[in-house]
């Protein structure tokens, strides 16, 4: 499976995890394959990640002060800062901030979006400059027009995929990444049941 996004972010670290679960959400309902390992139980960078880092187009971090002393984080961000500056037109690297932190270099020369207050009820200029960097890579246009319209507004809804046609969000369907349920094995046709004998009169001796 390929996925659009490979998010790394410290896991093990409940404010962390949190952001970056609502990170992944809000990716996803944008219709985007993300790479997240919500239940990861150790630190540890290994050759399944770093193979999802291989079928994944673009890589987020997201940096903080228990990130830079994550092994996981360390690990992965270097395997995909190390892809995208070998073809940046092949690899899309991006980093947020989710408190004050500066990252070590390489990364502090890179562009670091704020995340800081970015909630379940609040977009940030640094969420928008992370979607417009991905719907530019992938091809797409004008998703922050669709974040802005109110999650029970219907009509603004399909007016936007009425003028975007081509877009993931617009397209019927199962989204990218996820499986179609399997159908219930069809059921074989019941035999008829068996024909009754009639009765026949006993010929008397």
């Amino acid at each position: 499976m390929s996925y659009d996004v490979f998010l790394v972010a410290a896991h093990l670290k409940e404010k962390d995890h949190e952001k970056a679960r609502l990170v992944a959400r809000r990716l996803r309902s944008m219709r985007m394959r993300v790479w997240f390992d919500a239940k990861a139980e150790d630190d540890v960078f290994d050759a399944r990640e770093a193979r999802a880092i291989e079928r994944s187009d673009a890589m987020l971090v997201l940096w903080s002060k228990n990130a830079v002393e994550s092994n996981f984080v360390r690990g992965a961000a270097a395997q995909g800062y190390s892809r995208a500056r070998d073809d940046e037109e092949d690899y899309l690297f991006l980093q947020a901030a989710l408190d004050d932190v500066v990252p070590y270099d390489p990364y502090s020369a890179d562009d670091l979006h704020d995340l800081s207050g970015f909630t379940t009820r609040t977009n940030t200029e640094g969420w928008f400059a992370i979607v417009e960097a991905l719907e530019k890579y992938q091809g797409r246009r004008d998703l922050k027009e669709w974040l802005l319209i109110a999650a029970k507004d219907k009509d603004a809804q399909d007016a936007w995929r009425a003028a975007h046609p081509e877009d993931r969000l617009a397209v019927k369907g199962t989204p990218p990444g996820q499986k179609k349920a399997a159908a219930p094995p069809a059921r074989a046709p019941a035999s008829p049941a068996p024909a009754k004998e009639e009765a026949r009169p006993v010929p008397s001796p």
